[in-house]
């Protein structure tokens, strides 16, 4: 995670890629594997948003979609989906996504700084 923070999508990318490959045993809990393609999703989002590369754009949309249907009450990739639809213009399908993020946020007592972000992101989506 730390090339993520570091803004190296390239090497976040390869890193999560081995952490998911790797799981051929199944190291990873579901959460910690539908946290990884979300986090790869996110890396391959900002690369988009910098590239404009449909390629990164479908690859991140394929991992939010492919954590989502691992673990339909996960927020995390619901938010990355979020975060590429509001990326695309596409509010519409970004306030869902939101909704179902907070949905999920806000089930669990650790979550209350993502649940406060995603409530306002919401606010600044809706129409007025």
């Amino acid at each position: 995670m730390s090339y993520l923070r570091n803004y190296d999508y390239e090497l976040a990318i390869s890193d999560f890629n081995r952490a998911l490959e790797d799981n051929k045993d199944n190291n990873l809990s579901l959460k910690e594997f539908v946290f990884y393609l979300h986090l790869r999703g996110e890396a391959n989002r900002r690369i988009w948003e910098k590239t404009q590369s449909d390629e990164n754009m479908k690859k991140a949309l394929k991992d939010y979609d492919y954590g989502i249907s691992l673990n339909r009450e996960d927020p995390y990739p619901y938010y990355g989906r979020a975060e590429l639809y509001m990326a695309i213009g596409d509010k519409q399908q970004a306030l869902i996504n939101l909704e179902r993020a907070l949905f999920y946020f806000e089930r669990d007592s650790n979550e209350k700084s993502n649940v406060k972000m995603v409530r306002e992101k919401i606010q600044k989506l809706k129409p007025k």
